[in-house]
């Protein structure tokens, strides 16, 4: 089973068709939090059971942060990466099997890479997107063995700014992903994670690791471009 599916659209600034053109900063708050990705992933929930009742895959055949090439400030700064992050893992959580991030020409804002104009590559080299470090974190997350199973872990009291997920393997925790949107320059945007992992026999105590590797996908603020 296929869809296809954009959180919004650009396309009235992009085709001048006369619709209202949305103003990026104004939409920015919804690629900033969890509540955004869940709900529309819960549009396709009753299909994806299909899906697995049927034994098929369910596939986003085409999405990105908004379809018409995305928007500037948004779609080509960090706050996509996060997003990016996000509607994978929600979308995986769902019982997705898989979902393409679409590109365009060279003026699209969405792009995971974008090569740089005529024959140039050799000495102006390619324009690295957001989505695509989006892409690289979330296929680490997920593993090498196509055997991750992901689960929303609704954490802090299904906090839409700090969600986090728990990544299984063949039914065993190896990896958690948490995300957070908040963005406060005094520092407040600090969060403390405590992560208690289970999986022991009943009786016997929890089966915490005795250490852990963090891998943090950062910036400055959400809306940096570049360098993160």
């Amino acid at each position: 089973l296929t869809v296809e599916r954009y959180p919004n659209n650009n396309c009235a600034a992009v085709f001048n068709t006369g619709a209202p053109v949305i103003d990026p900063q104004s939409v920015l708050p919804n690629y900033l939090s969890h509540a955004g990705t869940f709900s529309l992933q819960q549009e396709y929930a009753s299909s994806a059971a299909i899906a697995v009742a049927n034994g098929k895959p369910m596939i986003m055949f085409e999405t990105n942060t908004a379809s018409c090439s995305g928007f500037v400030g948004i779609s080509d700064a960090f706050a996509a990466a996060l997003w990016g992050v996000d509607w994978a893992l929600t979308l995986a959580a769902g019982n997705f099997s898989g979902a393409l991030f679409h590109f365009g020409g060279q003026s699209a804002f969405y792009n995971p890479f974008t090569p740089p104009p005529g024959n140039q590559s050799h000495f102006r080299q390619w324009t690295v997107g957001p989505i695509y470090y989006a892409t690289l974190a979330v296929a680490e997350a997920m593993g090498k063995n196509n055997a991750s199973q992901i689960v929303d872990l609704a954490a802090n009291n299904n906090n839409p700014l700090t969600p986090a997920w728990a990544i299984y393997e063949n039914g065993t925790p190896t990896k958690v992903v948490i995300i957070n949107y908040v963005d406060d320059p005094t520092g407040a945007q600090q969060i403390t994670a405590n992560i208690v992992i289970g999986g022991g026999q009943t009786g016997q105590p929890a089966a915490n690791p005795s250490s852990v590797k963090v891998k943090r996908l950062a910036a400055s603020s959400v809306v940096q471009k570049g360098n993160f």
